[in-house]
């Protein structure tokens, strides 16, 4: 055997772990907050695709692309080779189906930080989201729009040819199809780490039902990661709908009801062996005394 090598503090993978937890945890929140119509399709488009059925109004149906990291101790701008890959994959779902109604989220821990070479004010980011919320009208939102286009022309994503190749055409082609893109690109920075989602998943779970304890709670939120990760492990389409999240918890409620049911029957079996115990103890303590009682009268009568 081979002596095996000391673990240096570089190789400790419990970041990327916990990047893995993260992606479960967003997914059960997506799937708790699911409207009528709507679906999840998980590693498809991006990590979390949200698909809004509405065919049934004559409407495309409304796809929502979210690609999740927690990132660690880092400050995200556009230049970053995240943003940068986000973008243009965006660009390429874009290009590879015209016709339907795409948004893109990239939610992440982390928060903005203000580009070199940026010239506007704040951040890029800050600029973008300002843009696609409304908060910039008129000639603020064409100047916006202007230099966050001028500025990503500087950049180049390190991704494949295949991905680079519709980002430059986005970025590089006219402003309306640009700020088209922009409209509907979404920077959710700061929404917290997986341990974060996991407190909104238990609080979530206790709304659904007001008399749900917390310990009822993390028992169906441990049921519903072992769900989703165990799902991800396997090849082939992998859907989440309201319907399925509707079976999985009515069959882990009915567990809890029974587990309880079972607990009732315990505890009042063991407050019946402790009487019985109690009355045994009182028993033993009694009898010598019953004896000598008894023993003294038998010796009296002598």
């Amino acid at each position: 055997m081979y002596p095996m090598a000391p673990r240096g503090r570089n190789r400790d993978a419990h970041a990327t772990f916990a990047g893995f937890v993260f992606q479960v945890n967003v997914t059960i929140r997506d799937w708790l907050e699911l409207s009528p119509g709507q679906h999840l399709e998980l590693e498809a488009g991006e990590d979390i695709d949200l698909i809004q059925e509405a065919a049934a109004l004559g409407l495309n149906d409304l796809s929502r692309l979210q690609q999740v990291k927690q990132l660690r101790k880092k400050r995200l701008t556009l230049r970053s080779d995240d943003a940068l890959e986000a973008i243009a994959n965006f660009c390429g779902h874009r290009r590879s189906k015209p016709d339907q109604n795409q948004e893109f989220r990239f939610l992440t821990t982390t928060r903005a930080r203000r580009e070199q070479k940026w010239t506007g004010a704040g951040s890029g980011i800050e600029t973008w989201e300002k843009v696609r919320t409304g908060h910039l009208r008129d000639e603020e939102r064409t100047a916006a729009i202007t230099a966050i286009k001028d500025f990503l022309g500087t950049c180049i994503p390190r991704v494949p040819k295949n991905i680079r190749a519709p980002f430059e055409e986005v970025v590089r082609g006219d402003y309306e199809q640009f700020a088209a893109m922009v409209d509907s690109f979404e920077w959710a920075l700061g929404t917290g780490n997986h341990k974060d989602y996991e407190e909104k998943i238990l609080v979530a779970l206790e709304q659904r039902e007001p008399k749900r304890t917390r310990e009822n709670a993390r028992r169906l939120y441990h049921d519903l990661f072992a769900f989703v990760f165990r799902l991800l492990t396997e090849p082939g389409p992998k859907v989440l709908t309201r319907e399925l999240l509707a079976g999985e918890l009515k069959v882990t409620n009915t567990e809890l009801i029974a587990a309880a049911h079972l607990r009732e029957w315990i505890d009042k079996v063991d407050a019946i062996l402790e009487r019985h115990e109690q009355e045994i103890k009182e028993l033993r303590t009694r009898i010598p005394v019953e004896r000598a009682r008894i023993f003294g009268q038998e010796w009296a009568a002598l």
